[in-house]
C-alpha cells in the first residue's frame, strides 16, 4: 500500500528532538536516556500515535544524532513494551504489543465501515491500489488482488500498520472516523475504546 505519510505531530517531534538534542561526543551515555524520553513521552502522550512506524524514525536520527544511542534508546522502549517488532519492523505501541481482540474489533470495524458505505471489498482494493503505474500486462489485476488479500486479512483481525488504515480511511473517505477508531483501541487496548458513525465527508 505504498510507504507510510509522515503525520504533522511527527514532524514537530523530529523538530524538538533535533533541537533538544546535541550530536555530542560518539559514546555519550546519557544521549540514549535523553533520546528514549522524548519518544517515551511522544508515545505515551499520543503525540506519537499507536502503530507508528518506528524504525523510519530511527533512520532519519541518524541523519542527526548518534546512531548507537538511538538504536539502544529503542531497545530500551522495546523492554518497556511499548514499541514491539512486527516482520522486523518496530513500531509504536503505548498500550503495548496489539492484542488479537482489539485487532479483531478494529477488523469488524472495517466491515461495519464499507457496509454502512455499501462499498465491496473489490471497490475499496481499487480505491487504495495506485492504478497510476507504470504497470506491466496485468500489474494492475495483481496489485487489485492483493489489496483485496489485504482486506480480507485486516477484516478477519490482522494487525496492519496505522499508515494502512490512513489509506483505506482516505479511500472510504470518512474523516478520519477509522483513524481515530484505531487510535483509541490500541491506546487503551480494550474493545469498546471505539464510537464514531461512519459517515462520508
Amino acid at each position: 500500500m505504498g510507504g507510510e505519510p509522515e503525520t504533522e505531530a511527527g514532524g514537530r517531534l523530529l523538530r524538538r528532538v533535533r533541537v533538544a538534542l546535541d550530536p555530542g561526543p560518539v559514546h555519550d551515555p546519557g544521549e540514549a536516556d535523553r533520546i528514549a524520553g522524548l519518544l517515551r513521552a511522544g508515545i505515551t502522550t499520543g503525540e506519537i500515535p499507536p502503530g507508528e512506524l518506528f524504525s523510519s524514525w530511527r533512520v532519519r536520527w541518524l541523519m542527526y544524532l548518534n546512531g548507537n544511542a538511538i538504536r539502544s534508546a529503542g531497545a530500551a522502549l522495546r523492554r518497556e513494551g511499548i514499541v514491539f517488532c512486527h516482520d522486523r519492523e518496530h513500531y509504536t505501541a503505548p498500550a503495548g504489543p496489539p492484542q488479537t481482540p482489539v485487532s479483531a474489533r478494529l477488523g469488524r470495524a472495517l466491515a461495519e465501515a464499507r457496509s454502512h458505505l455499501g462499498i465491496s471489498v473489490a471497490g475499496l482494493a481499487a480505491q487504495i491500489a495506485d492504478d497510476r503505474g507504470p504497470w506491466g500486462p496485468g500489474g494492475w489485476e495483481h496489485m487489485l488482488m492483493l489489496r483485496m488479500a489485504d482486506i480480507i486479512d485486516i477484516e478477519a483481525g490482522a494487525w496492519r500498520p496505522r499508515w494502512v488504515w490512513e489509506y483505506v480511511d482516505t479511500a472510504l473517505n470518512v474523516g478520519g472516523t477509522l483513524l481515530h477508531i484505531h487510535d483509541n483501541l490500541y491506546a487503551h487496548q480494550a474493545v469498546g475504546a471505539c464510537g464514531r458513525r461512519y459517515e462520508r465527508v
